[in-house]
């Protein structure tokens, strides 16, 4: 596996125009399914959920599209999945492509692998993707949220070491999604006392960032738009995806 030089990775024009002009027009559907949600489900033992001062949990909608874990068939909405799977793939694929190289030129062929010539001429794999989870969110204006300052709960999005979190933004918006640099182990007892903002990503249309799945973050609503929509995403090498699920599970 080639390490990633930065283990936060911002990106913009992730997607072909086209695509990303179908997902948003695809997400912003009457017809779309939304589910009634709320940011997370507060769990006093969970050490992946830090609250303080200025969090606010807040209902939202959301659609799940792939579960690693879910038993029987993983996806959880086939109907999006084949859309949302071409999204992961070409989203990660570009952004690793960047970290990698600095170059913006990509394959058109959207392989779940990408892949690299070594001096000896070899093929290798450095990166297949094995997700884990793949949701679509919609956060909306809230009465409760009256400062920028305020956000969502800060959390992990799940257990898995070494596993990987990526954001694409499908429409323009205010509502920022903020990166802690504070990270969630496996053995941690307690939850941080105080989380410190490494960075701020604000919504963009057919933006991207991908970082190391430890980092806690959260999201925050809206003020000024009415509506901020996402696709979440979570991922493993798939190299390595046994050997990391052997692990979260103990």
């Amino acid at each position: 596996m080639i390490k990633k030089q930065h283990d936060i990775i911002l990106i913009d024009n992730a997607l072909d125009e086209p695509l990303a002009n179908e997902v948003h027009r695809h997400l912003g559907s009457t017809e779309f399914p939304w589910f009634l949600l709320r940011d997370v489900d507060d769990e006093p033992s969970n050490t992946r959920q830090v609250f303080d001062k200025n969090t606010v949990n807040t209902i939202m909608l959301g659609h799940g599209v792939f579960d690693y874990e879910r038993k029987g068939l993983p996806w959880e909405s086939e109907s999006v999945w084949s859309l949302m799977d071409l999204v992961m793939k070409t989203c990660i694929e570009r952004a690793v492509l960047k970290d990698l190289y600095n170059v913006s030129e990509w394959s058109p062929s959207l392989l779940p692998i990408i892949e690299y010539t070594d001096k000896d001429g070899h093929r290798y794999e450095p990166f297949k993707i094995q997700p884990i989870r793949i949701k679509c969110n919609m956060l909306m204006n809230n009465s409760k949220i009256k400062s920028k300052e305020q956000h969502n709960t800060p959390h992990t999005d799940n257990r898995y070491v070494n596993s990987y979190a990526g954001i694409y933004y499908v429409n323009d918006s205010d509502g920022d999604t903020i990166i802690y640099n504070e990270k969630w182990s496996l053995d941690q007892k307690e939850r941080p006392k105080k989380l410190t903002e490494k960075m701020r990503i604000k919504p963009k249309k057919n933006r991207f960032v991908m970082f190391d799945g430890l980092y806690y973050h959260t999201s925050t609503n809206p003020i000024e738009k009415e509506a901020r929509v996402v696709v979440n995403m979570n991922f493993l090498n798939g190299l390595e995806a046994h050997k990391y699920a052997k692990i979260n599970n103990g």
